[in-house]
Parts: structure tokens; C-alpha cells; sequence
């Protein structure tokens, strides 16, 4: 009988001792550790979230605590050895201790499933807040990035519209000049015909500069996309020459005026332009090509824009019309081009879709809607 109850009792004071000192000073420490992390919540910029799952933490830690602490204070004094005491010590108080413990048992299992459910929500809320701040940062960033450019927008129109008032008198100079020619010698004549014809193509140029500023000019009307595609590379035409960029025209013959607004297509065209000739940095071949309705899409024309350039990953094809997005480098880009583009032909109910190749070259195609298009 004896022999039986003494392991019993030394596996009692053996867990006592366990939890004494093996569970009580670790917990103490979490209780702790919470308890500062919970009391600086503001400082670290938690979530109200975070917080309400820390003063769960700490609520249960300092539960369990309670428990152990009450159990170890109603524990009765336990003998030094097992001797005659202990062999007649009831058969209830063992059963008792181990109710007990079976009991601390399953609060522990609890408090340890409820803590790996708080750290879980506690990393993805972290994480959740760090992603929300990173975003904020970003938008913020392109907010700014965006002012800027606009202002820059408003400034150049103005510096455009200051060069035009001075090309004027250039233009009405060179021109009473012309009508007296006959005065002239032969090869003043020349050259002052040189001087009219750059300024009055300068002056043109200044001119689309500051329309395309201008919001008020972005009416839908019919306009030629064949006159205004040209007129666009005539505005590129220094930059196209410097890129040593030869260009093909293909324009179709008595195309459909297209209804929208000339301007914001204008914008759309140079975008298209200027990418293609920036993909091709030793020069290549660029190609502005009118396509006239078919069948498949009869209310709408096409616009095609194609160049020999390094072509664009196919990774980067799903984000190039996302804004801010950019391949070019740091300074060359702002990552707006394409996201305006795409949001000028949403407005106009048109589409536009782009293939590409490494190393052979892009071709964007863009979906017009016609006059007829407009007025139904």
C-alpha cells in the first residue's frame, strides 16, 4: 500500500517545484514584456487592433499567473520524505492534486492556443500596417511627383507663348521684305525666304505647344487623324532627325474624320512617338500607319505606331500602362505616358493594345472612334 502512494506524492512536489520555478518566472516576464509593449502602443503607431490583441494577451497571462499563484498558496505543507505520513495520507487529497493538475493542464493548452492565434494576428496586422503606410508614402510621393509636373506643364506653355510674340515680328519683317523682291538681289531673296519658312514652322510649333496646354480646347469635334498624325512629327521633327530615326508615314486614303477631342489625341501621339524613339537609341526605323474601318469594328479607325526598338519584356507588358511606371532611367521618365494615354482613350471610348518582341520591336494600336461613331 505504501509502495504505491509514494511516487505519486513525489511526482506532487516535483510538478510544484515546476511550476515554481520553470512557468511562474517566464510568465512573469511575458506579463511584463506585454504590459510595456501594450503601455507604448501609441509610440509604436499599433493599430487599435494590435492593441485590443495585446491586453487580450496580457489578460490571459496574468489569469494564469492568478491560478498558479492560488494554487501554490493552497497547496498543504508537503513532507521532507516519504515516511509513515505519507503512507497514511487519504487516498482524496491525491486525487485532488491530480484534478488539479489535469485542470492547469488544459488552462495551459488554452493559453498557448490563444497565444499562437494573437502572434498570428498580430504579425498580419503589423504586416497589413506596414503595407498601408508604404502605400500612403507612395501616393503621397506620386502626388507630389504630379504637381510638379503639371506646373512644369504651365510653365513651359507660358515660355512657348512668350517665344511665338517674339518669332511675330520675324515673320512680318521677312515677309514685307518678300513682296518687294523684285528689289532684291536674287540671293538675299533666298536666304530671306529661308528665314520666313523656319519661322513660320517655329511659330506653328509654339503654337500646337500651347493648345495642347490649354483644357478649354478639348472639345470633341471631327478632326483628320491623317493631318494631325503628320503634324505631330513635324513637331518631333528635331528630335526625330537628332535620334537619326528614319520615319515611314502610311496614311489611308479618305479615312473617316475621327469625333473627339484633337488635342488630347495630339498628347497620345507625341506619348507614342517619343517612347519609340527613346527605344531606339542607335536610330531604326519608326512608323505612324492609318488603318480605315473594317467589318469586325465599323464606327472605329486605327492608329498604329511601330518602331524597330529593343521591344519591352513581357513581364513589364502587364504594368507599362500603370502610372508611374517606368523602364527609362531616373531622370528620362516619369512613368505617366501610358497611363494618361490609356485614360484619354477610355474617355474617348476607343482602345488601345500593344505587341512587342525583345530586340525586334513594339507596335501599339489604338481603336478611334469616327464622326459617325459620335453622332450616333
Amino acid at each position: 500500500m505504501s509502495k504505491s502512494k509514494t511516487p505519486k506524492l513525489k511526482g506532487w512536489e516535483e510538478f510544484l517545484q515546476f511550476l515554481s520555478c520553470d512557468l511562474k518566472h517566464p510568465l512573469a516576464n511575458v506579463i511584463g514584456f506585454t504590459s510595456l509593449l501594450a503601455q507604448t502602443a501609441d509610440e509604436q503607431n499599433l493599430s487599435p487592433q494590435v492593441q485590443t490583441h495585446l491586453y487580450d494577451i496580457l489578460a490571459a497571462a496574468e489569469n494564469l499567473h492568478r491560478a498558479i499563484n492560488n494554487l501554490l498558496d493552497s497547496s498543504p505543507p508537503l513532507p521532507n520524505s516519504v515516511g509513515a505520513e505519507a503512507e497514511d495520507e487519504p487516498a482524496a487529497d491525491i486525487a485532488h492534486a491530480q484534478n488539479i493538475i489535469h485542470q492547469l493542464q488544459q488552462q495551459l493548452e488554452i493559453m498557448q492556443s490563444q497565444n499562437l492565434a494573437y502572434a498570428r494576428d498580430l504579425a498580419k496586422l503589423y504586416q497589413m500596417q506596414k503595407a498601408d503606410q508604404s502605400v500612403i508614402k507612395s501616393r503621397s510621393a506620386q502626388l507630389s511627383h504630379t504637381e510638379r509636373l503639371a506646373l512644369m506643364g504651365q510653365l513651359a506653355a507660358g515660355v512657348a507663348h512668350d517665344l511665338s510674340n517674339l518669332i511675330g515680328p520675324i515673320l512680318g519683317y521677312s515677309q514685307i521684305i518678300l513682296r518687294r523682291r523684285d528689289a532684291i538681289d536674287p540671293n538675299l531673296v533666298d536666304i530671306i525666304e529661308r528665314i520666313f519658312s523656319t519661322s513660320r514652322r517655329a511659330n506653328t510649333l509654339l503654337r500646337q505647344m500651347v493648345s495642347l496646354s490649354r483644357s478649354e480646347t478639348d472639345q470633341f469635334e471631327p478632326f483628320d487623324l491623317n493631318k494631325l498624325a503628320a503634324d505631330m512629327l513635324r513637331l518631333l521633327d528635331v528630335k526625330i532627325r537628332y535620334a537619326n530615326v528614319e520615319v515611314v508615314e502610311e496614311y489611308a486614303e479618305n479615312l473617316p474624320p475621327v469625333y473627339g477631342s484633337s488635342v488630347q489625341i495630339s498628347q497620345i501621339i507625341l506619348n507614342l512617338v517619343i517612347n519609340a524613339i527613346d527605344a531606339m537609341p542607335d536610330g531604326g526605323i519608326l512608323t505612324l500607319k492609318t488603318i480605315p474601318p473594317s467589318p469586325e469594328e465599323p464606327t472605329f479607325v486605327r492608329l498604329q505606331v511601330t518602331d524597330t526598338g529593343c521591344g519591352i519584356p513581357p513581364e513589364n507588358l502587364e504594368r507599362i500602362f500603370e502610372a508611374f511606371f517606368t523602364t527609362k532611367a531616373e531622370k528620362s521618365g516619369t512613368g505617366l505616358g501610358l497611363s494618361v494615354t490609356k485614360q484619354i482613350i477610355d474617355n474617348h471610348g476607343g482602345k488601345i493594345s500593344v505587341e512587342s518582341t525583345v530586340g525586334k520591336g513594339t507596335t501599339f494600336t489604338i481603336l478611334l472612334p469616327t464622326d459617325a461613331a459620335g453622332e450616333d
